[in-house]
């Protein structure tokens, strides 16, 4: 019974490693805190800059700065082959502050809030899996919200996201677009891996002040819906009429 037992934990140990050993990376500017891939760079507004995933990912300290800080991006871990990466993104403004954290709403509410959700994207032209809910995190519940494509002239890279509103703050773990263009079971794991590990600090504040509408609110990729129609409009306006 005892050699049974070893070598059953021995196996648990030989799996385990693979999702439960990573970097512990804490951004204390809004008061979160994330477990990555070991061999993820990590990449924050908050890195030194001579930070060696630097020049290992080809980067100017500079240049990487620029990008975290144009697109709202707290934290980038982007695979050692490049092939893909996670991007954390979190905002706070008069809206999100007056958002009910999505810990304390029922799933029925927030199911609801989900199907209204997928429903705008739909009627934009946006193609949009059902959205599920992930409730294991006990620090907060998040929507899963996957893009698949478009449904009419948009344009729409695909987009895997787990997305919450915790603190007055919105908070969105997105799986980027990989070069492969497909994504696959070991990207969304990792995303996952990362959304289970996450921690928030109540007394943290964001000092990004944003003017997203209120869907943006409930999930960043609906940023791209707006440059999506707004491209839409355009090729509309440059049709020769009859």
């Amino acid at each position: 019974m005892k050699r049974k037992l070893c070598t059953l934990l021995t196996a648990l140990l030989l799996i385990v490693p693979a999702f439960a050993a990573g970097q512990h990376v804490s951004v204390d500017s809004i008061g979160l805190s994330v477990d990555v891939p070991e061999d993820f760079g990590v990449f924050t507004q908050e890195m030194d800059p001579s930070a060696p995933q630097l020049a290992q990912f080809g980067f100017t300290y500079d240049a990487c700065m620029q990008t975290l800080k144009d697109n709202n991006i707290v934290l980038q871990a982007i695979a050692p082959d490049q092939s893909y990466s996670v991007v954390v993104n979190v905002f706070e403004d008069s809206r999100t502050r007056g958002e009910v954290e999505y810990l304390q709403l029922s799933d029925e509410e927030l199911t609801k809030m989900a199907e209204n959700l997928v429903a705008a994207y739909e009627k934009n032209g946006v193609s949009c899996k059902p959205i599920t809910l992930y409730t294991e995190n006990p620090a907060a519940k998040f929507m899963r919200i996957e893009l698949t494509g478009s449904t009419g002239d948009t344009t729409t890279p695909p987009v895997i996201q787990y997305a919450t509103v915790v603190g007055g703050r919105g908070v969105h773990f997105t799986l980027l677009e990989p070069k492969s263009g497909a994504f696959t079971d070991e990207m969304e794991q990792t995303l996952l891996s990362v959304v289970r590990s996450a921690a928030f600090r109540a007394d943290a504040s964001v000092a990004t002040e944003t003017d997203f509408t209120p869907l943006i609110v409930i999930v960043f990729a609906i940023v791209l819906l707006g440059v999506f129609l707004r491209r839409k409009r355009r090729k509309a306006a440059a049709k020769p009429k009859e």
